[in-house]
């Protein structure tokens, strides 16, 4: 929980009961998913809890606040509450059904350490969800700009003649390296953009340290492994080292040039050759209005990309935007939990 998205406003005295900070943990009792959250140290003002939350407060030199809301969210706590949960529309919990929940407290050291590892674990599966649907927007838009090129004409069936100038499994890996291995630390943007002879996909950051530009193809060292493996495991990826010598050979394959890479101090530009246009009733000509269209559709010019997708793809590398603002109606409760949690009678 993101202590910047909460709404301010102004309130009168609030018993101490009621207010929430760092350390503590919450518990939705009443709501479709009945889980826990525990408050880190961003959390430096009180805030006020409302209901439908139960507030835990854990003894610290017993069990760590962020393992307790761990615990709660485990399947097998989750069975527990399911099994007297009341309620058909929203589900409840009794504070009674929280209260006879066990939880088997290890030593701190081994808490911190589950803690860490599921950190880790839900930021992977951030960091999967958000590749994939930054692969699938960035292919979609190189398939929609992508200008098809006829190989052969047909008079009854002109479209089953036609295929894309450039081989999009050779687009697709240079997209997903640019993802993978392009710097988080730059503000910038994977950019892909459309000019007139050719299509280039460029990427933020030089080359990583320890890789030279004539060792492309050759070895890979990998800037970002936490997404390359979340890629790797979504078969979006081969194995490090890979791509560049795939793209080579899948422009071979098509019969096009293979891609120029442009390495610089801040930027690596894998440029793909678009087949030449225009030929006779085509109204193209190498001088003149013509010469940046292709038959009568437009197209960019040659020094004026289009730039067809671009992501600064950074919800991967730092979390999502602010979350909306809770509203603030009545007071929330407490529940304790076993020997481990301070109990306050006055809930």
């Amino acid at each position: 929980m993101d202590p910047a998205g909460l709404t301010r406003l102004p309130v009168e005295a609030v018993p101490a009961r009621y207010l929430v900070g760092s350390g503590d943990v919450l518990f939705r009792y009443r709501s479709e998913s009945n889980t826990a959250c525990a408050l880190d140290d961003r959390f430096r003002e009180p805030a006020l809890a409302i209901l439908p939350l139960f507030i835990l407060r854990p003894k610290r030199e017993v069990v760590l606040p962020e393992f307790v809301a761990w615990a709660i969210n485990l399947p097998r706590a989750q069975r527990h509450c399911d099994r007297f949960a009341r309620g058909t529309n929203m589900r409840m919990i009794p504070r009674a059904v929280l209260s006879d929940l066990e939880v088997t407290a290890p030593g701190l050291d081994v808490q911190r350490r589950v803690v860490v590892c599921d950190g880790l674990a839900r930021r992977e599966r951030t960091l999967s969800i958000q590749a994939a649907e930054e692969r699938r927007r960035l292919y979609i838009r190189i398939l929609e700009d992508l200008v098809a090129e006829p190989a052969s004409s047909s008079a009854e069936f002109p479209f089953l003649c036609e295929r894309p100038e450039l081989p999009l499994d050779a687009i697709r890996e240079a997209v997903v390296n640019a993802v993978a291995h392009r710097d988080y630390r730059s503000t910038a943007n994977v950019q892909v953009c459309l000019y007139h002879d050719r299509l280039e996909i460029v990427s933020p950051g030089g080359l990583p340290a320890g890789m030279t530009e004539a060792e492309l193809g050759l070895k890979s060292v990998p800037r970002n492994p936490l997404l390359f493996g979340v890629l790797h495991r979504m078969d979006a990826v081969e194995h490090i080292g890979s791509g560049i010598r795939r793209i080579r050979d899948l422009c071979r394959e098509w019969g096009v040039p293979a891609p120029v890479i442009d390495v610089s101090e801040h930027w690596v530009t894998v440029g793909f050759r678009r087949p030449a246009v225009g030929g006779e009733g085509s109204g193209a000509t190498s001088e003149g209005p013509g010469r940046d269209r292709l038959g009568t559709k437009s197209a960019p010019s040659r020094d004026s990309p289009q730039v067809v997708g671009g992501s600064a793809y950074h919800g991967a590398h730092g979390g999502g935007g602010k979350k909306g603002p809770d509203q603030v109606q009545e007071p929330g409760s407490q529940a304790a939990v076993g020997g481990w949690m301070d109990r306050d009678d006055h809930s």
